[in-house]
């Protein structure tokens, strides 16, 4: 049985065990701003790729002891399976704006397909709404067709783009893309919104 619940703690090795590939994706969604006059618009067009396209993570993006800290504000969680951590969710409360922003999610190769990833979310989105949180925050890239689908699926909605997010250099063509999942409130006690 695979147990969702909140993460207190992550290790290196733990981390690492998800191994180096972040995601693969045979499409992606190609971008356009368009200026004209006093108008400014975007259109995303899914496109197929000519290669299937691979993301590795970099060992320097790997800090457990930054992870440690967002795992401090109370909303990160792990899956596991029989004492196994197979899933995990790097989640920081942001005071400021009363939402949940989602550092990082990921799920164990061999688990992939069973619902690990959503039942976090949706996990994630009971903890939110229990501490009166308006919405739930990500950001994916352009070229991860794969997890733009997956928050869909979960209801997330497209909210904005960042076109120079990433480092040409680094990530060739990669497009910040901003998703939110309202959280639905049928109380919200005084003092809570800032």
């Amino acid at each position: 049985m695979i147990e969702v619940k909140k993460l207190y703690q992550i290790t290196y090795d733990q981390i690492i065990s998800f191994g180096t590939t972040l995601y693969s994706s045979e499409s992606r969604y190609e971008i356009k701003r368009q200026v004209s006059g006093d108008e400014i618009s975007f259109k995303m067009t899914l496109v197929q790729n000519t290669d299937n396209y691979v993301k590795y993570t970099s060992s320097n993006l790997i800090t457990e002891d930054n992870y440690n800290l967002i795992i401090d504000h109370g909303y990160s969680l792990g899956a596991f399976h029989e004492d196994k951590m197979i899933g995990y969710m790097i989640a920081e409360d942001r005071k400021w704006n009363n939402s949940v922003w989602i550092e990082m999610i990921r799920v164990a190769k061999d688990y992939k397909g069973y619902g690990i990833g959503s039942s976090m979310l949706s996990t994630l989105e009971s903890l939110s709404k229990e501490c009166f949180k308006r919405s739930i925050e990500i950001e994916t890239q352009n070229m991860n067709v794969p997890a733009i689908n997956f928050y869909k699926k979960n209801g997330f909605i497209f909210t904005g783009l960042n076109m120079t997010l990433y480092d040409p250099e680094e990530c060739d063509d990669e497009i910040a893309v901003y998703m939110s999942k309202d959280i639905e409130q049928s109380y919200i006690p005084p003092g809570t919104m800032h």
